[in-house]
Order: structure tokens, then C-alpha cells, then sequence
């Protein structure tokens, strides 16, 4: 009960629309059936994905790989962006992460130690947190993992906090294990790039940015 305002962002343009309503307390309290009178669809059913350590690794090695291969052309926007749905693009960076988001991180907390330890870096930049870097909402309403607890627990586990780093004008925080690292930032490609060109200068950027941090 009361008025309200309600304001929607687009994610990318960051075009706003609003409107205002005023709830009053019904006479009754409807049904579910009236409010719902339509069976549940299979599409409105999202079941967690399940993976087994080795698969959840092989897709943080995908997206490790996106980050540091180079593209030309149209190729960059389809591989790099977290929004770009391209069917037949099955392994951009989309829907790497629309795999890895939509299973549960812990299970495989240990078996991410192990990979870090024994050398591995993997990489988890700007959307891939499930977070709007610049809002900080929540993006994907069907997401099940939880990253930033899943970087909580693997700090526990290794008794070590992550450094904050700056290289190229992009902060990092970097969780050294081992030999190896779990890199994150709110860097956002989307936020910084449109034109194919834009996406290409940016991952020029960001594989400078990472030599520096670990070089030797």
C-alpha cells in the first residue's frame, strides 16, 4: 500500500523509462489461480546445471582462452561481449558464461584450488561476476552461482587475500595460490567498446595489462 515509483535502465545505452502507481489494499486476497490462471511453461523452469569439476575447470579454461586469444574483425564483438547471444558461436564468451552461471560454483571449490596451485590463472572480468559493474544489479535472474561468495571461500581456503593491482589504467584483484592466480575486475568490455574496433583495442589493453602483472 502506497505510491511507488518504478525506473528501468537499459544495461548497455543506459536509456531510462519510469512510471508511478499507487497500491491500495484490496476488498479480498485473490486466489493463486486467479492470479496465475495459465499452467507453469517449460521455459519458466531454469533446474541448475550440473557439472563435474573437470567440466566446471574446462569452462573457466574456455574463458581464460577468450581472454587471451586475439581477434580480428567482427570476430572480437562475437567472442568477447557478455550480452551477444551468436547461436553459432557456441563457445564465445555468452555463453561460456551462461554455463558457468547457471551451475553451482561450490562443489568445485576444490578442484579450482588445485588447478591455481599447480600454475593455472583464470580470469573473471566486469559481467562475468553476474553484477552490473557500474549499478552493482544483478544480471542474470537465473543464475544459481554465487562468484564473489565462491572468491570468499577460495581466499579462506588459501589463508590469502587478493591485491588490488593497476596496469593500463584497469584496477585488478589478484588471488595468488601456488604458482597461479584467480585474476578479477569490474573492467568491462560491453561498457567500453561498440564497433568491433572497440572490442579489438580493448583486449589489446587488457593481455598488456595482464603481462605486466605477472611479469618477472
Amino acid at each position: 500500500v502506497g505510491e511507488y515509483r518504478i525506473v528501468a535502465t537499459e544495461s548497455m545505452t543506459r536509456l531510462q523509462a519510469e512510471a508511478r502507481f499507487t497500491l491500495t489494499a484490496p476488498g479480498y486476497v485473490p486466489v493463486r489461480s486467479v492470479l496465475n490462471p495459465f499452467p507453469e511453461r517449460a521455459s519458466e523452469r531454469w533446474p541448475a546445471a550440473k557439472m563435474t569439476s573437470e567440466e566446471f575447470l574446462r569452462e573457466l579454461r574456455r574463458l581464460r582462452a577468450i581472454y587471451e586469444a586475439s581477434y580480428e574483425g567482427l570476430e572480437a564483438k562475437y567472442m568477447l561481449s557478455y550480452y551477444l547471444n551468436v547461436p553459432f558461436r557456441p563457445e564465445n564468451r555468452h555463453a561460456v558464461m551462461r554455463r558457468l552461471q547457471r551451475t553451482q560454483w561450490a562443489p568445485h571449490l576444490k578442484a579450482v584450488a588445485e588447478a591455481i596451485r599447480n600454475g593455472e590463472r583464470f580470469y573473471l572480468l566486469g559481467e562475468d561476476l553476474n553484477t552490473d559493474p557500474a549499478t552493482g544489479i544483478r544480471i542474470d535472474p537465473f543464475a544459481c552461482a554465487e562468484p564473489r561468495a565462491f572468491i570468499k571461500q577460495l581466499s579462506r581456503m588459501a589463508a590469502q587475500r587478493p591485491r588490488i593491482l593497476k596496469s593500463e589504467g584497469i584496477t585488478f584483484n589478484v588471488l595468488r595460490i601456488g604458482g597461479g592466480a584467480l585474476v578479477t575486475s569490474d573492467a568491462s568490455v560491453d561498457r567500453a567498446a561498440y564497433h568491433s574496433s572497440d572490442f579489438i583495442a580493448w583486449q589489446r589493453k587488457l593481455k598488456k595489462a595482464l603481462r605486466e602483472l605477472f611479469a618477472e
